[in-house]
Formats: structure tokens, sequence, C-alpha cells
């Protein structure tokens, strides 16, 4: 066996190093060979680029640091903003010419065209008078008619033109007359769910005492009235008690209830049927058309509902459910049916 085969590890070892001193070599010889190639340390300034067209620069540089003068051009004698576009109206029969607005025929009968435009309102949609640009539930017409801003949504109208009603809720509540006995009046009040049988009242005296109508009525006095049967041409007496509603809202309304019916009007009868009714109202505008709520006859209210200020009162509910209100911003009461 060769010596080499023997001491291969070893050889493969001086090999190795005798590369790595090789590599070293090339190394520093090129180094300095660099230096004679490129001369690092010694480079001097270069002379500042110059074009012919150095003047545009500096005219630039001076555009920004000097102020602007805008002069407003003017249309004849009006003023034209030159920064925003401006849309353009042709009439439907006539798309070769564009419309002037300002001097041209209502676009919608009753507002004037300058309207939309100082308002940036497109008038250009069949139904513009009708739509509501600020959501508040009352349209641009109803923003022009009332002079407040079609673009603001807490500048709206009177709100009480926005008040609908829904409907009319009912409860019914009687009264009966039993009779006089040494000077007292028997009466007693009975409603759908509840009954009072009554007791024995002088004058003056609050009544009744055993249902929700506790303390809501007050017996004035007792009167006799003499009525004429028409049949028989004979007349009668009819005891009739005056009853005062004490509840605040119904402002001491005064109600006869009788002991007897009438001798000939059928209609009239021996008791007073009292109806006590409630307006189911919402408020079309500003967020509010989803909501309901309930007033009852003679009392007051606010718009939108629950404000500390109440100007506005349900003053009649009639039979056929017409609701009559009064308030600030009616020249007359208004009325309202379902």
């Amino acid at each position: 066996m060769s010596w080499f085969s023997e001491n291969y590890d070893k050889a493969a070892i001086g090999l190795g190093a005798l590369g790595i001193l090789g590599v070293g070599a090339m190394i520093f010889l090129g180094s300095s060979k660099v230096e004679e190639d490129f001369t690092l340390n010694n480079a001097k300034a270069g002379k500042a680029d110059t074009t012919p067209n150095d003047w545009k620069v500096k005219a630039v540089l001076d555009s920004l640091s000097n102020p602007v003068a805008y002069t407003q051009k003017k249309f004849g004698d009006r003023p034209v903003n030159l920064f925003v576009g401006v849309p353009t109206f042709v009439a439907k029969d006539d798309k070769s010419s564009v419309i002037d607005l300002p001097k041209a025929k209502e676009v919608h009968a009753g507002i004037p065209n300058t309207w939309w435009l100082e308002h940036n309102l497109d008038p250009g949609f069949s139904d513009s008078p009708e739509r509501d640009a600020d959501g508040d539930g009352f349209s641009n017409r109803e923003e022009f008619e009332a002079k407040t801003d079609p673009n603001n949504k807490s500048d709206f109208p009177s709100l009480i033109d926005k008040l609908v009603l829904k409907d009319v809720e009912e409860s019914e509540w009687l009264i009966r007359h039993g009779g006089i006995v040494s000077g007292k009046t028997r009466l007693s009040l009975q409603t759908n769910t509840e009954r009072d049988n009554g007791d024995y009242f002088e004058p003056g005296t609050i009544f009744p005492e055993k249902t929700s109508y506790a303390g809501n009525f007050k017996f004035i006095e007792n009167t006799q009235k003499s009525e004429l049967n028409e049949r028989t041409n004979v007349a009668s007496t009819v005891d009739i008690a005056i009853v005062e509603d004490q509840r605040p809202h119904m402002d001491k309304r005064r109600y006869e209830v009788r002991n007897q019916r009438h001798p000939t009007d059928r209609n009239i009868k021996r008791h007073y049927l009292g109806t006590d009714r409630t307006a189911v109202l919402v408020l079309d505008a500003v967020g509010q058309g989803s909501k309901s709520f309930k007033i009852a006859e003679g009392k007051r209210f606010s718009l939108p509902a629950g404000q500390d200020e109440k100007p506005y009162r349900i003053t009649k509910i009639a039979p056929d459910k017409t609701v009559t209100i009064t308030g600030p911003g009616l020249e007359s009461p208004l009325t309202l049916k379902p």
C-alpha cells in the first residue's frame, strides 16, 4: 500500500491549506490592481448641469411662493364660478339648445328656477318638488313654501303639517240616576269591565269611589223638568242630575243624567252614556314615521312627542272620529280624519 493511501487525511488537509493561501494571495494582488485602474481617493467635484430651460424651472418655483390673484368672471350680469362644474339642461322637445335656468320659464310651477340653483338642487326630475333632499320628511316644495333650508335636516317647516291621524280608540262609561231620597240623589257608574253600585249623594260630592274613574265626577245639583208626552198630551216631571267632569283636560264639562226616558224622544235615555276618545297619531317626519303616540280628547301634546313643552291640544274628537287640534302655527283649528 502506498504512503498516500495510508495518509489520505493528512494529504487532504495539506491541500486545503494550500488552496486558502492561494485565494488570499489573489485577493491581495487584485486590490492593488484596482487602485491602479480606479483612483478612488482623488475624485474632483463635477460641474453643475445647466439646460436652456432653466428660466422655466425658476418661473414655476416663483409661482409657488407668490400669491395668486383670482378675478371672478361674469356671464352677462351673473358671476360664474370657474372651478365648479355647472349642470346644464335642455328641453325635452328641443335638445339642441341649452336652457338658461335663471331666465327660462319655471321648470316646476310655483318654484322659481333660481331657488333650485341657490340650494344646489336638481330640478331636472319630474318629481323634484316631491323629493326630500335632506331626509327630514318634508318635500322640496314644502321647504320652499315654508322658507326653510331643503339641505338642512334641522331646519324644517312646522311639524303640525306632518301630523297624521291613524285611528281613534273609544271606551264607554255610563252614569245612572237612581232617584232622590231625603234630598240625596242616587248615582252609580258602570263600564264594560267595572261597576260601582253607587250611593246617595248630596250636591258637591265627588264620586265614584270603586272604579278606575274614582274622583272623576262631581255631583253638582238635581233639577227637574216638565216634559209633554205628545201622544197622550200628558206632562210628566223628570229629575235630572247635573254631573261635572273633574278631569283636568275636560274643562269641567257637564252632563245631564236623567231618571227616566223622554216621554216621546226614545233616543233620550234614562242615563248618561259617555265616551272617552283617544287619538292615535303619527308624525310622518324627521324619522318619526313609524312611531305612533296616543293623546286623549282635551289633552295637550308636543311635536315630536315627549317634549316638556306641550303647545298643541286636542279640543274635540267627534263621534265620526274627526279630531280637532289647536296650537301655534295654526291660523284656524286643524281637523284630521283617519
